[in-house]
């Protein structure tokens, strides 16, 4: 995809992933990209009451990024790229987010209200860049959509699952690279992206950026 275009350049930038997410760095090193720095960005992550998922996904990731942008970690101070992401599951015609379940019960009901249904994965990516640590940060962002069908699920096959531990602050109470994936009918959309990283939209706008800015 277009990541790898723009790995050359990327690969002599000074990059820090904002995000603790095992899954997203192994994204981005399976992508191609290595040497990056991880730096986790400790903010509010509430949402202005009646605020549209879409929005309030965006208004996380912007959060984040800009958080770290101003903070004074040597990483960051340093930093030419920083790449922050948010992912929220949604129901209800894409009107109501799912939280992340913190206990077994949370997390069976939210299995229940998925079962059989189609919901959304929004992610949220905030990307801020400078050609060198004297300049101000520039910031881009976006946010992709994934479709997931769920199958049937009998409360035997949720209380195992639950039983696992997996759900457990997961948005939606599911990981779909993990046993998740046994629960999942169908998908429309970057399957990536229901890990927590649009891979190939992100390198579209890494790519540009690197033309833009870098090059």
């Amino acid at each position: 995809g277009m990541l790898i275009r723009a790995l050359p350049v990327l690969s002599k930038l000074r990059i820090v992933l904002g995000s603790q997410s095992p899954r997203r760095r192994e994204l981005l090193e399976r992508a191609g990209l290595s040497g990056f720095a991880v730096v986790s960005s400790q903010v509010d992550e509430s949402v202005e009451p009646g605020a549209l998922p879409r929005d309030a996904v965006l208004q996380i990731a912007r959060r984040k990024c800009r958080a770290l942008a101003n903070s004074d970690n040597p990483a960051i101070v340093e930093a030419q790229l920083i790449l922050c992401a948010d992912t929220v599951v949604v129901i209800d015609n894409g009107r109501r987010i799912v939280s992340k379940p913190e206990q077994p019960d949370v997390a069976k009901q939210m299995l229940q209200e998925l079962s059989g249904q189609e919901h959304q994965v929004l992610t949220a990516v905030c990307v801020a860049y400078r050609r060198c640590s004297a300049d101000a940060f520039a910031f881009d962002e976006f946010v992709e959509s994934t479709s997931v069908v769920f199958g049937q699920l009998d409360d035997m096959i949720i209380d195992w699952y639950v039983s696992t531990g997996e759900p457990l602050d997961k948005a939606g109470g599911y990981g779909i690279q993990g046993l998740g994936c046994s629960l999942v009918e169908s998908i429309q959309g970057d399957y990536y992206n229901v890990m927590g990283l649009p891979v190939h939209r992100l390198g579209c706008y890494l790519d540009r950026i690197c033309r833009d800015t870098f090059v």
